[in-house]
């Protein structure tokens, strides 16, 4: 097993305002899934990835999940204008692209509805198969920001 370190925190809603990590100015606001797609940056900040998968391979499905969980920030922001927070994940994909068991590390979301529809949307991803290592797991972690957390 290998480990790759990358950045200092994933700031999820950094397409939506100026800012972001490094430096890096990012001032596009998205409006579909596939704009947010195409915004993918060079590097996910604070992803940690442990084991076979290259940090491309997990960074390529992370950013998918971040723009579906920036979806279901919107969509619950509607009802909820003051939920803002991070919350720091870690969980196994397995050589099929099957995510385990999500271990939450840390969160500043007191919303117990947002985190089980975070959870939600991380359990419904896939992560692509990996030919190279049948037997192989690989844990990622990482963090999510919603909003002035």
């Amino acid at each position: 097993m290998h480990r790759n370190l990358v950045g200092c925190g994933l700031l999820a809603g950094a397409l939506l305002a100026a800012g972001g990590c490094g430096g890096e100015e990012k001032t596009t606001e998205w409006k579909t899934m596939e704009e947010c797609i195409e915004q993918q940056p060079s590097r996910i900040p604070g992803l940690e990835v442990d084991g076979s998968r290259s940090v491309d391979n997990v960074a390529n499905q992370i950013w998918k999940i971040d723009c579906r969980l920036q979806l279901t920030y919107r969509n619950e922001l509607r009802k909820k204008t003051e939920l803002a927070g991070d919350i720091r994940l870690r969980f196994p994909v397995d050589y099929n692209g099957e995510i385990g068991t999500i271990e939450v590390l840390r969160s500043s979301i007191e919303d117990e509805d947002f985190v089980r529809k975070i959870r939600y949307v991380i359990d419904t991803s896939e992560f692509p198969f990996w030919a190279d290592r049948e037997s192989d797991e690989t844990v990622v972690t990482v963090t999510f920001e919603f909003g002035d957390s």
